[in-house]
Parts: C-alpha cells; structure tokens; sequence
C-alpha cells in the first residue's frame, strides 16, 4: 500500500510538470485542461465525485445512509458502458476528528476520520453495494497533508500522511475481499 501511495504521489507531481510544460512531444495541452472532471457523462470512465456521493453525503449521521445520487450515477454509468470510479472520502462531521475545522467543502469534511472503524464501516458498506460495478476507487482527492511543507485547510483531506496510509490499507482490505 505505501507503495501505491508514492505511485500516486509520483503521478500527481509528473501531473504538475506536464502543465507547467504544457507539452508533450508535438503535442500541446492547453493549460485549462488540468484540473478537468466530468461529472455526470464519459468516454471510457467517469469518476464520479459529488458532495452527494461522497462519505458526507452517503452518511450524514451514524444510522443514515443515503444512496439515490450514487444509485443514479453508477446507474448511468452502466448504461452508458463506461467503468466507474469512485473516490472514497470527505468525512462526515459527526465522524471527523476535528469536526469544526475550516476546508473547502465545510466544516470537518477534509479531516480524518476521529475512528478508523467508522471509516471501515462506510467502505465496506460501499465497497458490498457496488462489487462488480464499480471498477475503481480512488482515496480521497487532492489531499495536503498536515505534516508536508505548504500545509493549508483549503484541501480535501488535512491529516497525516500516516493517516492516508492507513485508511488506504483499511480500504485496500475491504476492496480486495
């Protein structure tokens, strides 16, 4: 896993050097095309990223779940025959270990979960409605860790990269079986 994790790291930093060139080959990408999601519509895949279809809004409190929007979107996505991937994260306020903290999304929803078992709970739960179809999971998205130079609360995940690590193992386990 903590090699997936440098994999990931090396792909997005090889990322921000292509659009700082913003060439490749003869071949030349324009600026605005980084950064770049399609919500609602693919070629071959769609990454499906909502504050519906995230953790916040499948669980909005300990008992609830709410699985319309995500319904809909792999719903779609098989009719439309493109693979689905879905990014895991974004934690709920009643679960975050620091629930009043600032973030782009809202309060509480770029930190950790305050119990991994929480976290655990809402990937297996995922993980058991959509086996066979969706094809991808992604951790989180755009993550700044808070123990990395150039911290900031304007991420999408603020906590250690300890923290990443073993929510991804916890997520690996419960994907893999």
């Amino acid at each position: 896993m903590k090699y997936l994790l440098i994999i990931c790291t090396s792909l997005m930093l090889l990322g921000h050097r292509l659009a700082a060139a913003s060439s490749i080959g003869d071949t030349t990408i324009q600026d605005d095309y980084f950064g770049l999601h399609i919500r609602w519509g693919a070629i071959s895949s769609w990454r499906v990223i909502t504050p519906e279809t995230e953790w916040r809004g499948l669980q909005p409190q300990p008992n609830t779940w709410k699985f319309d929007a995500l319904d809909r979107a792999i719903a779609i996505a098989e009719e439309r025959k493109v693979d689905a991937i879905l990014t895991l994260g974004q934690t709920p306020r009643w679960a975050s270990a620091r629930p009043n903290e600032p973030s782009a999304n809202g309060q509480g929803f770029s930190a950790e979960p305050r119990d991994v078992s929480d976290w655990n709970a809402y990937v297996r739960k995922v993980v058991q409605r959509y086996r066979g179809r969706i094809k991808y999971y992604e951790i989180w998205n755009e993550p700044y860790y808070s123990d990395l130079r150039g911290y900031t609360t304007k991420g999408h995940f603020s906590g250690s990269v300890a923290n990443m690590i073993q929510l991804a193992e916890i997520a690996h386990t419960a994907i893999r079986e």
